[in-house]
């Protein structure tokens, strides 16, 4: 038995004993000597019926206390243990402070966020906490907490031992102690990588990553917003869209990385300078080398004009990016509101437009939106469409044949094939007015597919009927030149038709070349291993002409009409003209003049020894019965070997 039991029945049973013999004392006082005599042996009889009847009860009731009070230290020193436990090894950081906000113990947790150990913890004072927290706003929950009243959770950032800042949920629970407050238990929860997790994805979604600047987004919620602000104060607003001019040329040639660096000096100074202007402008990057401009409140439309020349002189100095000295234009749009639109969407529209103007209209300059550009826009739109449904269809585009003449002979040696449409409600188009819009949207090539085999079927179809034909060019465009396999297409689509590759030429521009100089060249070298001639056309209205020509295997070179159509009156383009034919005949390629429209173009072109020409001094271009009647006209001698069976 256990010795603190054992002491207790002792204890009891001297305190029964006791009252006992009071019984009996008392007895003999009452009664005197009778009590002794006749009462004696009843009394002892009586103390040994009490003893044999309460004891138990009384000692089986002293030992039930004792192990139900000692079953309550158990379990009390049981959850001692466990809070303990959940206190040392909680994964967020706990402080225990006493009833003023004195720090007293702190868990292991708390010391590996702050840096602090359990000692530098304890020793902090006042001015120490408040180093290390935000203390006016932990402290004014405190306070809360001090005045009994309920605290939520509040956010709080830590200032650790070695300078860093952590970002902590904090909640604060009383201790309470005999119906007093004795002491705080406050629980922090480090949330800084969420946060962090949070800003980043924050900033993917609002900053252009790149060069730091706005985003699309984040530019058109501040239009909006400076749009309200517009309306309601009965002024206007500017928007610049912002096109760096040749970038592309650029990107490709060096590589992104040089493009992204120049990107990113861009971005910096159309911001210093915008910045500079107006502080409360706003300047985004859209995406590829775009960029948008926000004047939130201008008077007139002086100021987008102003700041779009402040624009076009900053970005055009030239930078060092990667080891490379580089100098880019921009092509500018300004919208104003309400004057080109009235909602983020219609003014980033219009200033498209207008940049798009600029572009067309020269580059490295600014154009303002104009009403007439709206219907511009839908032109072209619908011009697009129909576009779409005409290749689809195939049966409106046809081809005329200008013929090729030889200027000492006056024969037609060959011709080159034109595309022309004849669209159903507005008539025959210009080239002029869907080849770019083709070559935009990517459909040039499907042209280029319906000219080809519309070529093909007509010799076949001379050839059916013992007509006489001569080699017909085809126009190739830089996106054909770039297809995998072009040249093998090509190819199987004139054995399809049973034409020989000598009685087909391809014209490509000198500006397809500078596009994709190395597959230009590629395919022009399998093109004339399988028989076929190649023009370079429209020479001379690129910039680095004559660097291209000693890396070319030609036949004909075709002079632009540039330099043709005054040729008689300007001795520089008779000078210009005389070179190149000069240079052509040294490499052994035969010289073809365009735009011949006088008989006094074509007395220069014999004298400087041009080989052939084209134009509408011998005829416009014609359909292939015209161009029958023509050749009877000047007959000559055309070589049939070139067919195949």
């Amino acid at each position: 038995m256990n010795k603190r039991y054992l002491n207790t029945f002792v204890v009891l049973f001297c305190i029964e004993l006791l009252t006992g013999i009071i019984y009996m004392r008392t007895g003999q006082w009452v009664f005197k000597p009778q009590w002794k005599l006749d009462t004696i042996v009843g009394s002892l009889i009586h103390l040994v019926w009490m003893v044999m009847i309460f004891s138990p009860t009384i000692y089986g009731f002293v030992l039930w206390h004792l192990k139900n009070q000692h079953r309550q230290m158990a379990i009390i020193q049981d959850k001692n243990n466990k809070f303990e436990s959940l206190f040392l090894q909680n994964s967020s950081a706990i402080i225990v402070l006493d009833p003023t906000g004195k720090p007293l113990r702190c868990n292991p947790m708390f010391q590996r966020v702050s840096g602090y150990t359990l000692e530098e913890f304890r020793a902090m004072d006042h001015t120490a906490l408040q180093d290390m927290l935000q203390y006016e706003k932990w402290a004014g929950y405190m306070q809360q907490a001090i005045q009994g009243e309920d605290v939520g959770e509040f956010e709080v950032s830590l200032k650790t031992k070695n300078g860093q800042t952590r970002m902590l949920t904090n909640s604060i629970i009383p201790m309470n102690k005999f119906q007093q407050i004795g002491g705080y238990y406050v629980v922090m929860r480090d949330i800084t990588d969420t946060r962090q997790a949070q800003l980043r994805i924050w900033r993917m979604a609002h900053i252009d990553e790149l060069t730091t600047l706005c985003n699309r987004r984040t530019f058109t919620d501040h239009l909006k917003t400076a749009l309200e602000f517009a309306e309601i104060q009965s002024r206007k607003l500017g928007v610049l869209f912002i096109d760096l001019d040749g970038f592309k040329t650029l990107n490709d040639g060096l590589g992104h990385s040089v493009g992204d660096g120049l990107l990113r000096v861009v971005g910096q100074r159309i911001n210093d300078c915008i910045v500079e202007i107006d502080g409360d402008s706003v300047v985004a990057r859209f995406g590829g080398d775009e960029f948008a401009v926000l004047l939130p409140s201008i008077d007139n439309v002086s100021v987008p004009i102003f700041v779009a020349e402040r624009i076009l002189a900053t970005i055009q100095p030239p930078c060092s990016v990667s080891g490379y000295e580089l100098s880019i234009g921009a092509s500018i749009g300004i919208a104003i509101y309400p004057v080109s639109g009235d909602s983020s969407d219609s003014l980033l529209q219009s200033a498209g437009q207008a940049m798009y103007n600029a572009k067309r209209n020269g580059r490295n300059r600014y154009e303002i939106h104009l009403p007439s550009m709206q219907q511009a826009t839908y032109s072209r739109l619908k011009v697009e469409n129909d576009l779409r449904r005409a290749v689809h269809i195939g049966n409106e585009f046809f081809v005329e044949y200008q013929p090729q003449v030889d200027i000492r002979t006056g024969q037609i040696v060959s011709a080159e094939a034109l595309v022309r449409w004849q669209h159903p409600l507005l008539g025959r188009v210009p080239p002029i007015d869907f080849i770019p819009v083709a070559e935009d949207i990517g459909l040039i090539g499907k042209i280029g597919e319906i000219v080809l085999r519309t070529v093909c079927e007509q010799i076949r179809s001379w050839k059916n009927h013992n007509i006489p034909a001569v080699p017909i060019g085809i126009n190739v465009s830089a996106s054909e030149l770039s297809e995998d396999h072009f040249v093998e297409k090509f190819g199987y689509t004139l054995q399809r038709f049973h034409v020989a590759p000598e009685l087909i030429a391809i014209e490509i521009t000198e500006t397809s070349l500078m596009k994709n100089e190395q597959k230009a060249r590629a395919a022009i070298y399998e093109f004339r291993n399988m028989g076929i001639k190649v023009f370079i056309d429209d020479f001379g209205q690129g910039y680095n002409s004559l660097g291209m020509l000693k890396h070319l295997s030609l036949d004909y070179l075709k002079i632009d009409r540039a330099f043709v159509s005054n040729i008689q009156n300007s001795l520089i383009d008779r000078s210009i003209v005389s070179t190149l034919i000069s240079l052509a005949h040294f490499n052994q390629w035969k010289v073809v003049a365009e735009g011949v429209e006088t008989l006094e173009n074509l007395q220069v072109l014999a004298e400087e020894n041009c080989d052939l020409y084209q134009g509408y001094f011998f005829s416009p271009p014609l359909s292939a019965q015209e161009l029958e009647n023509k050749s009877v006209e000047n007959p000559l001698q055309f070589q049939l070997s070139g067919y195949r069976n």
